[in-house]
């Protein structure tokens, strides 16, 4: 599974979980806001943040990438 962070005052995380929800894309969405715990699980320094097969990356274009390419 595929997992996005994002946060509720993140400006860069709404187009992003726009695209996931309208292109039905199997990604899960973990808001921050409320699940604040994940922070230090998952060593997040800045969102959005994806973590895929391991890997956390916060590159915003790398993730848009990786969010086009998912069936």
């Amino acid at each position: 599974m595929i997992k996005l962070f994002t946060t509720d005052t993140c400006p860069r995380c709404i187009p992003l979980k726009r695209i996931i929800k309208e292109e039905n894309k199997n990604i899960e969405i973990v808001n921050l806001s409320y699940n604040d715990d994940r922070i230090e699980e998952y060593n997040i320094t800045n969102v959005p943040a994806l973590l895929i097969d391991g890997t956390l990356t916060t590159n915003i274009q790398d993730i848009v990438k990786i969010i086009k390419e998912r069936e």
